[in-house]
């Protein structure tokens, strides 16, 4: 009898193995509880600080990323909305830069990774410095150092200049003094060794050094 009989169901399972691109991030390597952070070290205004980016394709298979980066008027990241693709194994280093226009004591932005093909892998970086106002700066030293003077190697009774500015950043009227220690005076004079400087002035001080015998 057709209708005693039983139909019986047929299940298939089925399975399959595949790659998808598999981005990860070598730097920043400090995270909190949304993901890694890149921090900026504390800097004055107007100046410029760099730090990277370093991403690495762990798959086997070439990865194409995207980067999402907003408008910030502290932050800068010039690979933002281009399609760049890694081949497996392949490291790549992006920088930002960081150059605040006032003080601030957090900057804030967001870094976003996108990986094409499997969104997955997409992270977000948060990006955070802190900007302040000095009122007195050195700037225009020979190794772009915001404090040190190097004097490279001298000539035994040559006379070396080296210039610098100071400058002042405040309201108000500055006065300012340059010595060397009793150590460099024998061999280092300054000029101006004394002087004022008006609100957001600078000054062009020069070291001369002239030494007489190898030290």
């Amino acid at each position: 009898n057709d209708s005693a009989q039983q139909t019986k169901g047929l299940t298939f399972r089925m399975r399959g193995e595949g790659s998808l691109p598999h981005v990860v991030i070598k730097n920043p390597t400090e995270c909190d509880e949304n993901g890694p952070v890149l921090k900026f070290p504390r800097i004055i205004t107007g100046k410029e600080s760099y730090l990277p980016v370093v991403v690495y394709n762990e798959g086997q298979l070439p990865a194409t990323i995207k980067f999402e980066f907003p408008y910030s008027d502290a932050f800068q990241f010039d690979k933002k909305g281009e399609e760049i693709l890694l081949q497996s194994k392949q490291t790549a280093t992006y920088d930002v830069m960081f150059k605040a226009k006032e003080a601030k004591e957090e900057n804030v932005s967001h870094l976003k990774l996108l990986v094409m093909d499997n969104h997955y892998e997409d992270t977000t970086i948060k990006i955070v410095g802190e900007s302040f106002i000095d009122n007195f700066t050195l700037s225009d030293l020979p190794t772009d150092s915001s404090d040190e003077l190097i004097i490279s190697d001298c000539e035994i009774n040559v006379p070396k200049e080296v210039t610098f500015s100071i400058n002042n950043h405040s309201r108000f009227l500055a006065k300012y003094y340059c010595a060397t220690s009793p150590e460099l005076a024998n061999y280092c004079t300054v000029s101006p060794t004394i002087g004022h400087l008006k609100p957001n002035q600078s000054a062009l001080v020069t070291v001369t050094t002239n030494v007489k015998e190898s030290i």
